[in-house]
């Protein structure tokens, strides 16, 4: 199917939408992948490492697969088409931008948390020490009766 200036239209789409593999298992159950296109100062991402049997399986399935690249740590998301001519159409997103989002919440969620239990503690804290405080006075009037000053008296706040 050519494209633009003599491109495939697997290479036009893949070229169009930067950073995303864009391929086709044929016939013959081969996995093709047409170029990818990048960001100005990006480098390509290993290919995904997607067989035609496990492409062939999820696209009867109807789900997204996920599946790991040919070599790093990259993981791509993968959803799989029937095309009329035969073939499945293959399009794997990468899944880095995705976790590293999934990392920073986690880290505002941690942060959140231990400040929103800190708050709970200094709250709390505060309303026991001021519970207390008619103790805390009964205790220096005890002290100073037991002490020889039999005048002293616990005031009644009421």
């Amino acid at each position: 199917m050519p494209g633009p200036r003599g491109v495939s239209g697997l290479d036009a789409i893949g070229q169009a939408n930067p950073g995303i593999y864009v391929g086709a298992v044929d016939e013959a159950g081969t996995v093709r992948w047409a170029a990818i296109g990048t960001r100005p100062g990006d480098t390509p991402l290993p290919q995904p490492d997607l067989s035609a049997e496990r492409a062939t399986t999820a696209a009867a399935a109807g789900d997204p697969i996920t599946v790991d690249a040919v070599r790093g740590g990259t993981q791509f998301r993968v959803q799989l088409e029937a095309l009329d001519s035969g073939q499945l159409l293959v399009v794997a997103a990468p899944l880095d931008e995705t976790q590293d989002t999934l990392h920073q919440l986690l880290l505002v969620e941690i942060v959140v948390a231990v400040g929103v239990l800190t708050a709970v503690f200094l709250l709390g804290l505060y309303f026991v020490r001021v519970g207390l405080r008619p103790l805390g006075r009964i205790e220096h009037t005890a002290a100073a009766i037991a002490g020889g000053d039999l005048s002293q008296r616990v005031e009644n706040d009421d």
